[in-house]
């Protein structure tokens, strides 16, 4: 899994991979008349390749091996209990995971907040910090968008 190798990613790797998956999440958030939920962001189905010296990343639809690709706990969302909960800011939270693992460069072992606050206190990009903050906050109604979050990365210099 190129994401989780033993060589650190560049911050510029970083930006342009979450870019990548991040405007695949758009594309399917803002589809007509109802966001797709792609259901399973996780490390597992990103696809990454470097082009010219740059690394780019596809999102995999799990639909085409859903037996293969269950993403792990540690990526749910904590309305996943709760079906009439399920929204497209589930993928949010998936993708703020996803995030700290590009940069910790290691599987999350535990879904519990503070084993995340932890690994956070290891990011030396306050930026960085700040658009995962957003993506895993507990309550969806108050996570952004990943339009949003799209905004923030765009934003974002290495």
């Amino acid at each position: 899994n190129i994401l989780l190798e033993d060589s650190p990613l560049s911050r510029g790797s970083i930006l342009s991979i979450s870019r990548d998956i991040a405007c695949a999440l758009n594309h399917l958030h803002l589809h007509n008349p109802h966001p797709i939920i792609h259901g399973s962001v996780s490390s597992h189905v990103v696809f990454a390749e470097t082009t010219e010296g740059i690394r780019r990343a596809k999102l995999s639809d799990t639909a085409l091996f859903p037996h293969f690709v269950q993403p792990p706990s540690t990526y749910a969302a904590p309305e996943i209990p709760n079906p009439s909960a399920h929204t497209h800011k589930m993928d949010v939270y998936s993708f703020g995971v996803l995030l700290i693992e590009m940069y910790c460069r290691k599987a999350l072992g535990s879904s519990l907040s503070t084993e995340r606050d932890k690994q956070l206190q290891h990011i030396n990009w306050p930026e960085m910090v700040s658009v995962i903050r957003q993506c895993l906050v507990i309550e969806p109604n108050d996570r952004q968008n990943i339009s949003n979050i799209l905004i923030e990365l765009n934003d974002l210099s290495c």
